[in-house]
């Protein structure tokens, strides 16, 4: 019988994906993380793979045709890049043909780099689900998305500083800052180790579970206080919650 990494190596390549393969055969002792990096593994394997044999059948085509085209034209790889927009273009409207919301493809292929099209599929139906929740989790964190973007935008441009740099755990002294900023700390490695597996419903899952202690800092902590070390330390918590939740979609996107 085929074993799993067997599989993928059938799927993705020998030359591309074999080291993975051979990985994890070695994490065989292990069977729950075992069985889901196998399938993390064949998934984004796959996936490149066909990403891989589309590039190779433009260039082919290119050479083929090359000939044909007049001296103006575009070379090889900027007529691969144009073939793939265009590609990509089409792609995005069968999409939202399928039932999928625009504004929740942009969000996901903002903050998605060079991930493979079938992940980026997946992570936009999660969006998709997530965003439609009965409990209105969604809505009401892309609210408190909102509130913090806008709040540490207008005052770095009236401060004429960034306030992306790290929280100090020190000058944190209400409950609900410290609370926040614990459940921030937390559930951003817990995302991050969500979607490094594939797993964009989880991910959704960890941010969801930030609703309480966002809600309860907007409602009991002033942002703007006089004094001017805590007033930083707490846009910079804002900045936190801005940058946490766009570890999953930039929010600033949906519209």
């Amino acid at each position: 019988m085929t074993n799993r990494s067997d599989r993928l190596r059938q799927a993705c390549g020998r030359s591309i994906c074999s080291p993975a393969a051979d990985f994890l055969d070695s994490c065989s002792t292990d069977r729950e993380y075992y069985d889901g990096a196998q399938s993390d593994w064949l998934m984004w394997g796959a996936a490149h793979r066909e990403e891989a044999v589309a590039r190779d059948i433009f260039a082919k085509a290119y050479d083929l045709y090359a000939k044909l085209f007049p001296k103006n034209a575009l070379g090889k790889q900027e007529l691969i890049a144009e073939l793939q927009g265009f590609f990509l273009h089409r792609l995005k409207a069968y999409w939202r043909e399928q039932g999928l919301r625009h504004d929740h493809i942009t969000a996901i292929f903002a903050v998605s780099g060079d991930t493979p099209l079938a992940i980026l599929y997946q992570r936009v139906k999660a969006l998709d689900g997530f965003m439609a929740r009965p409990d209105a989790v969604g809505i009401n964190l892309l609210t408190a998305y909102r509130r913090a973007s806008n709040i540490v935008a207008i005052e770095e441009k009236k401060d004429k500083v960034s306030y992306d740099s790290p929280v100090d755990p020190k000058l944190l002294s209400e409950p609900a800052e410290l609370k926040l900023h614990k459940a921030l700390t937390a559930n951003l490695d817990m995302i991050n180790q969500s979607l490094m597996k594939l797993n964009f419903e989880q991910a959704m899952g960890y941010i969801a579970d930030l609703r309480p202690s966002i809600d309860e800092f907007f409602e009991t902590v002033t942002v703007n206080t006089s004094e001017p070390l805590l007033r930083k330390n707490r846009l910079r918590l804002l900045s936190l919650i801005r940058n946490t939740l766009q570890q999953v979609a930039d929010f600033s996107k949906i519209e």
